[in-house]
């Protein structure tokens, strides 16, 4: 079970950007928080309310990164030309 939990790790780690990444842990982050947010809400529902609150604060930074690279890769990467060397034969 280990070895296949970290070679789907690998796996991630290799076939993935590092904004898909972020995006990616913004999203698990936000899901374990929800789950704590419901435990702690067993307990104290108001704290559980204010626990939820940090979880939209990060949804709205999840949207506002997505929005903005977005924004950079259709208006700005797609239009600069990759860089390429050429090696002259002396």
């Amino acid at each position: 079970m280990f070895e296949h939990i970290q070679g789907f790790v690998k796996n991630w780690a290799v076939t993935t950007t590092d904004r898909q990444k972020l995006q990616h842990t913004y999203i698990l982050l936000m899901i374990v928080i929800t789950f704590i947010a419901g435990v702690v809400s067993f307990l104290d529902a108001d704290k559980g309310h204010q626990v939820m609150y940090v979880v939209i604060v990060m949804a709205i930074a999840f949207l506002a990164n997505a929005f903005a690279w977005s924004l950079l890769n259709s208006a700005i990467l797609s239009k600069i030309a990759p860089v390429t060397t050429v090696r002259r034969k002396k």
